[in-house]
């Protein structure tokens, strides 16, 4: 992820803020929930679920044309769907 993307929405860097909540899968189907400023990646998360402020701060990355058809994001944020 290409920080310029990230530097513009509205979040403070030091998990307080909470406007980077997302809601993930794991490999194993586990659904969990976190920040993702705390949240290490590992092979076969699926993210479910974004916060309104991180869909906003990565509309440039979810609205291009390689994103609707390769985009590990596939369900809906708060504000409706990802792509």
């Amino acid at each position: 992820m290409c920080m310029e993307d990230v530097s513009c929405g509205r979040f403070c860097w030091n998990q307080e803020c909470k406007t980077c909540a997302i809601a993930y899968e794991l490999e194993s189907g586990e659904p969990k929930t976190g920040l993702s400023c705390q949240t290490m990646v590992v092979e076969g998360m699926e993210i479910i679920k974004i916060s309104k402020e991180l869909k906003w701060a990565l509309r440039s990355i979810l609205s291009g044309p390689a994103s609707e058809s390769s985009s590990p994001v596939s369900a809906q944020s708060d504000a409706g769907p990802l792509g």
